[in-house]
């Protein structure tokens, strides 16, 4: 049984496949969404091709059963439609569901220790992920199967107000989401409100320690994704880790910034809530094309559960 899987971000589709629900992905396609006719004639090459009896589809965007409205791109996309059209099964799942159903198949050299998980047992663990936008998912174990609680996080407004004292923000006028500051996008806007400079979130981050203006930015930074994952980590009592997810943070990792302000994360004036805090452990995932092999899990857990 060959099962195709497909991640379509805001640029590209990623696509490969797996046999009979093997961990291996096969022949792995990176495709830049602006230089193909369509979508649907990209899956329909895939199809082609690669002969699946199923497909798992991720997307950036909210689910409504097996309908996805992306968020950052004027497409919808119907599982149903594409299952008449090829003939065989297709399930859509949000890009942040199946982040989540990667993190169970982790291994130990896939994650980076940032601050020790002190909890004795996994109940309830979080992956969060600033990139494009901002995207967080909670996983809860039933009877050793995940299961994946997608948000939207990202488009939330109750930061506002407190990010803008924060980075000291003279202009706002952009800033109506937590995404849009807790994002690269929203890394590389402060730092233009800042210096007037117009230059890419990598840039910024290497320049690190040798321009202060980049590095006061990208310290501010680290300190309010700090607070804002620890009221997170409340909101959805996490007992676990909490993995960091995405190219971003794996740079932000890289430095030491990002170990020696956990203190932001765990402050909090209540004893006992300080507590939750301190017992979760803070983990970067070093594992690229999580969305695909999320999706290949999926296919594994549904069959389990058929």
């Amino acid at each position: 049984m060959k099962t195709l899987l497909l991640d379509l971000g805001g640029t590209h589709l990623r696509a490969g496949f797996a046999k009979d629900h093997e961990k291996e992905i096969l022949d792995m396609k990176k495709i830049k969404i602006n230089e193909i006719g369509s979508i649907e004639s990209s899956i329909e090459d895939l199809v082609s091709q690669i002969e699946p009896q199923e497909i798992i589809f991720s997307a950036a965007g909210p689910r409504k059963e097996n309908t996805i409205k992306m968020t950052n791109r004027n497409f919808n996309i119907d599982g149903n439609e594409l299952s008449k059209k090829f003939g065989i099964q297709c399930h859509l799942l949000n890009d942040w569901e199946s982040i989540g159903y990667c993190i169970p198949t982790l291994a130990s050299h896939e994650i980076i220790e940032i601050k020790e998980d002190l909890n004795k047992k996994n109940e309830s663990l979080m992956a969060i992920g600033p990139g494009t936008g901002l995207g967080c998912v909670q996983i809860k174990y039933k009877k050793d199967i995940p299961n994946i609680f997608s948000t939207e996080v990202g488009n939330t407004r109750q930061y506002n107000s407190f990010l803008n004292e924060h980075f000291k923000l003279s202009d706002t006028d952009e800033f109506h989401y937590l995404e849009h500051y807790i994002s690269g996008s929203g890394l590389k806007k402060i730092y233009f409100i800042k210096t007037q400079k117009d230059i890419s979130p990598e840039e910024i981050l290497d320049r690190y320690g040798n321009d202060e203006a980049c590095t006061n930015v990208v310290d501010d930074f680290i300190e309010a994704f700090y607070k804002i994952l620890s009221d997170l980590a409340l909101t959805f009592l996490i007992k676990g880790k909490i993995y960091l997810v995405g190219g971003l943070m794996r740079s932000l990792c890289n430095l030491k910034s990002m170990k020696e302000k956990t203190e932001n994360f765990i402050n909090h004036p209540s004893d006992e809530h300080n507590k939750i805090l301190k017992n979760c452990g803070i983990y970067l995932v070093k594992k690229e094309h999580t969305p695909l092999y999320g999706n290949l899990n999926y296919a594994r857990i549904r069959t389990i559960n058929e």
